[in-house]
């Protein structure tokens, strides 16, 4: 028989080796230790525990509990533990409301781009990040990086940068952060903590001004410098210390990176989902939400159009799995160090793009990408999309008469990978599935886009955005 060990003395009744029930009552902080599950054979691991809000976690051995990151809500549910070899416990997990959690809340983070490096002759400048919170950010601080990264690789930045910080918020209150050193690195450099600071919800401009010292270089991230849309660049605003002026210098169509997101006081309950994502997610194709303009790509639509939760972006353009399987370490401590509770990935399509690839190999590179992610951030829930279609377009967007399918794709693998993803094909490496590709796919061919949907066959236009998160979020997989 299974049975719990009494490790952290926080069990509630007793659960001896020939129960087939318990009752677990945790006070112990998110992604912290409760207790290892013994009575299970060799090689016998956990499977499911279901259902589970995000209250219960397994490490990485499959074979210890850890206190969930976020629950849905307070109290007490029914729930059975499933083993690999096919024996079960009932349980009844228990949570209480209090309390909260330093997480980064607001929507729109992202890091440093590596192949988007400055030229060495300017050594400074001005940005301002517009986000979205769907909740007041309570004692907040602003959170850096010291490293830089691209679709396959995580490297240190090249040298110090200093970067003096502000907060402005739906209500025109500007908060000076001070000034802080990002050495090369550095996962998590903060600012001060401004306590007592309450920073509505709503839209928020994360404003910077950054420097490097003579000769030196900063990068650029993925967001594109255009005010029309949200991500404003400014020169000589808001701080004394910015008195730049004129052109900001290389890839000036790109945002420079300062500060991800601003940390903060969270409910327990409130959850951080990170996008490790493609050039989809990270909005190519220029999908953004109709009323959050400042999401931009679907996943970040879907997580907006349910205003309960923050996410954060990791990906890249040209990301794949056989890429990232081995190079997130960075990524995902930072990660852990801002309280990411779920993964949201929609890795794929440029995997099954690549001729030497398959399917299997996909399938493969995923579950080692979400079991590191897991070791990395404990506790952390992961959610694996379908992959939408791949096609040559000829004219200027999707039609039930211009698209050919891709070359590598015309051996059926993405409709192979979709359906075993939908069931069970990724087993316990993941906590569910989320259905991006019936949403986007002609109801003619279902190898196609849906008419209008996509402008190149890979990136899905605001008319295909729109029919993927209006599915996505009246679905909701992830329980937002």
């Amino acid at each position: 028989m299974i049975f719990l060990r009494d490790a952290a003395a926080i069990w509630r009744g007793r659960c001896w080796p020939w129960t087939t029930s318990a009752r677990l009552f945790s006070v112990r902080p998110p992604a912290s230790l409760i207790g290892a599950i013994t009575g299970l054979a060799t090689g016998e691991t956990i499977d499911t525990v279901s259902p589970n809000d995000g209250r219960l976690a397994l490490d990485g051995t499959r074979r210890n509990f850890i206190a969930g990151l976020s629950a849905l809500t307070a109290g007490t549910i029914a729930a059975t533990l499933t083993t690999s070899a096919g024996r079960s416990l009932a349980m009844a997990i228990t949570v209480s409301d209090s309390g909260t959690v330093r997480r980064m809340i607001g929507c729109g983070g992202m890091g440093a781009s590596k192949n988007r490096k400055s030229n060495g002759t300017n050594n400074s400048y001005n940005v301002s990040h517009r986000i979205w919170s769907p909740i007041p950010i309570v004692n907040p601080e602003l959170s850096a990086q010291g490293f830089c990264y691209d679709s396959g690789t995580e490297s240190d930045l090249d040298n110090t940068l200093t970067l003096h910080g502000a907060i402005k918020g739906s209500d025109g209150v500007l908060h000076d952060c001070g000034t802080i050193t990002v050495n090369p690195g550095d996962i998590d450099v903060r600012t001060v903590k401004l306590i007592g600071v309450t920073i509505p919800a709503g839209f928020i401009d994360i404003i910077a001004h950054g420097r490097v010292p003579n000769g030196g270089f900063y990068y650029a991230n993925e967001y594109f410098r255009n005010a029309a849309r949200f991500m404003l660049m400014e020169e000589g605003v808001d701080l004394p210390d910015k008195t730049l002026a004129g052109a900001i210098g290389p890839g000036a169509a790109n945002l420079p990176a300062a500060f991800v997101g601003i940390v903060g006081d969270a409910p327990i309950r409130h959850r951080l989902i990170g996008i490790n994502g493609d050039s989809i997610s990270v909005g190519l194709g220029r999908y953004i939400h109709p009323r959050i303009s400042t999401a931009i790509g679907i996943c970040a639509g879907y997580i907006v159009d349910k205003g309960t939760a923050s996410y954060l972006h990791t990906g890249f353009a040209g990301a794949a799995a056989a890429q990232n399987k081995s190079n997130y370490a960075k990524r995902l401590a930072y990660m852990a160090s801002v309280g990411v509770t779920d993964i949201y990935c929609d890795l794929g399509v440029n995997d099954l793009n690549n001729p030497a690839l398959s399917d299997i190999t996909l399938t493969v590179d995923l579950a080692t990408f979400h079991d590191k992610t897991r070791t990395a951030v404990p506790g952390v829930r992961i959610w694996q999309s379908t992959i939408t279609p791949s096609t040559k377009v000829t004219g200027p967007r999707a039609s039930d008469t211009n698209q050919v399918v891709v070359a590598a794709m015309q051996d059926g693998r993405r409709g192979r990978f979709n359906t075993s993803l939908r069931s069970g094909g990724l087993g316990s490496h993941i906590d569910g599935f989320i259905e991006h590709a019936i949403p986007a796919q002609s109801t003619t061919n279902s190898d196609w886009w849906g008419v209008g949907y996509s402008n190149d066959g890979l990136h899905p236009l605001q008319a295909g955005g729109n029919a993927i998160v209006t599915a996505v979020s009246a679905a909701n997989p992830m329980g937002l």
